[in-house]
């Protein structure tokens, strides 16, 4: 395989996974100063204090482009719930903020791809891991074992949340915010 043919493949899978993300969270991907993909998120300023603000975010689901969305469940029930804000604080940057202000949250892609492969991806494989370990290789009796399989999933929830919760200062850092003028 070429060099040209390999680079063409890449560009392709890139921008599939670019509007497969588009399609998949609501945010807008663009690149940012031509180094890395960026997720941006608009949100309102709610309070501005001397260290952070506090802003607020609509929730949004992947049902606001698809054709079925009249007629499928999940695009019913994300209708009946479309009213969705989470706030939260982020270190304040530089510059005059004021509540009612809009502002746009920037996220390396690089960030939320490998916290959400971590969400996902763990306690799916301590499921598997402890269901394998405590039937194949202890021989214990079935319900034991999924009773053990899903204790050990919910366990990797609380380790996951409680690294996560250690590391929030670390995802603060990474999130920038911009004013709109």
């Amino acid at each position: 395989m070429t060099e040209t043919t390999s680079t063409l493949a890449d560009q392709l899978l890139e921008a599939h996974v670019r509007h497969e993300l588009n399609a998949l969270k609501g945010a807008k991907l663009k690149k940012f100063s031509g180094i890395a993909t960026v997720i941006r998120e608009l949100a309102e300023v709610i309070a501005v204090e001397s260290d952070s603000l506090l802003v607020s975010t609509e929730l949004k689901t992947g049902c606001n482009g698809c054709a079925q969305q009249n007629t499928c469940g999940a695009g019913i029930i994300s209708k009946a719930f479309s009213d969705r804000r989470a706030e939260f604080r982020i270190h304040r940057p530089k510059g005059q903020f004021t509540p009612g202000q809009q502002v746009e949250l920037l996220l390396p892609e690089q960030a939320l791809t490998r916290y959400s492969l971590m969400v996902y991806l763990l306690p799916i494989l301590a499921l598997l891991l402890i269901a394998i370990a405590t039937g194949q290789l202890l021989s214990w009796p079935e319900g034991w074992v999924i009773l053990s399989a899903f204790s050990g999933f919910a366990f990797s929830f609380y380790l996951l949340r409680r690294w996560l919760q250690q590391r929030d200062i670390q995802v603060a850092q990474l999130l920038s915010v911009q004013q709109i003028d």
